[in-house]
């Protein structure tokens, strides 16, 4: 699998985990979130802003990539590492804020 496929699957499963934070601020809100993840998440603020700013970078790398199955050198093993490694991070903080939310829920 080239660097670009690679940081193809990173990048869907960040879309994952934006996806999960917002159902779940949807699902507290009178008036719903824009479709657009990234949006999205800036419109939530705090730490899923921040996350929106940060991954600004990986869609317009993605964005600007073209098809993850014609390899180019526009992505390398570094950005693919970078993305993967915030994603990570990110999924760390979601989980933790759904757990909460679980734990004071039972």
């Amino acid at each position: 699998m080239c660097a670009a496929e690679r940081f193809e699957h990173v990048h869907r499963a960040a879309l994952k985990v934006a996806g999960l934070a917002i159902e779940r601020a949807n699902a507290q809100r009178k008036r719903k979130l824009p479709l657009n993840v990234w949006k999205a998440l800036e419109r939530m603020g705090g730490k899923h802003r921040e996350r929106a700013r940060e991954a600004a970078r990986f869609v317009e790398l993605r964005r600007a990539a073209g098809n993850y199955w014609e390899p180019t050198g526009a992505i390398g093993e570094r950005d693919v590492l970078e993305h993967a490694e915030h994603t990570l991070a990110y999924l760390h903080e979601v989980k933790e804020e759904l757990l909460g939310l679980e734990a004071l829920a039972a």
